[in-house]
C-alpha cells in the first residue's frame, strides 16, 4: 500500500566504504489512495482508499525523523580445524534497519 512491492528492485544499493553497511535507495510515487475519474456523463468523481491513505500518512511521519530498529543476530560457528575436536562459538552481529523518507 505504501508504493513498494515485494518484487521491486532498488534504484541504488551499495556498501558504505570502511563500514559493514548497505545503503539502499528507491524513488517511488507515494500512493495515497485518491483516484480521480470521469463518469460516462462527464461528471468528475473522486474515490478514496482509506487504508492506503492511512499508510501514506504513517510514512509521512518519517519525513525528517528517521526510524531505527536494532537487534542482535547470533549464529554458531565451528572454529576447529580438520581432525580437531569441535570448538563452537556464538558469533553475534548487531543489525540496524533505518527508514528515512525524503520528499521530492
Amino acid at each position: 500500500m505504501s508504493g513498494f512491492d515485494r518484487d521491486d528492485e532498488w534504484g541504488y544499493r551499495a556498501m558504505e566504504p570502511s563500514r559493514c553497511c548497505i545503503s539502499s535507495i528507491a524513488l517511488v510515487l507515494l500512493k495515497t489512495g485518491i483516484v480521480h475519474s470521469t463518469s460516462p456523463t462527464g461528471e468528475r468523481q473522486v474515490t478514496v482508499d482509506y487504508n492506503q491513505m492511512a499508510t501514506a500518512q504513517k510514512l509521512l511521519l518519517f519525513w525528517r525523523k528517521p526510524a531505527r530498529k536494532c537487534w542482535w543476530d547470533g549464529i554458531e560457528v565451528d572454529l576447529a580445524g580438520p581432525g580437531e575436536p569441535e570448538k563452537i562459538i556464538k558469533l553475534w552481529a548487531r543489525r540496524v534497519w533505518t527508514l528515512e523518507l525524503s520528499l521530492v
